[in-house]
């Protein structure tokens, strides 16, 4: 059980990883076009958008600590 516990713990921080530093440099494009953007989408940049606050990156934090109990 060791394995897939990694596994997931190294695929969270990749997305983690992803919604904090590559998503932002998306959206910045995105919202040069002027055009809506789909629900799937603008959901993804919200997500971003949460991670990259303080408040969200310290839940995060928490999930990780009380995950590791």
């Amino acid at each position: 059980m060791v394995y897939p516990g990694r596994v997931l713990t190294v695929a969270g921080a990749v997305i983690v990883l992803l919604l904090w530093k590559v998503v932002p440099i998306f959206a910045t494009l995105f919202a040069g076009l002027g055009v809506e953007l789909p629900l799937p989408t603008r959901l993804v940049i919200a997500m971003s958008n949460f991670i990259g606050s303080y408040f969200g990156l310290l839940i995060l934090v928490g999930i990780v600590a009380a995950s590791s109990l």
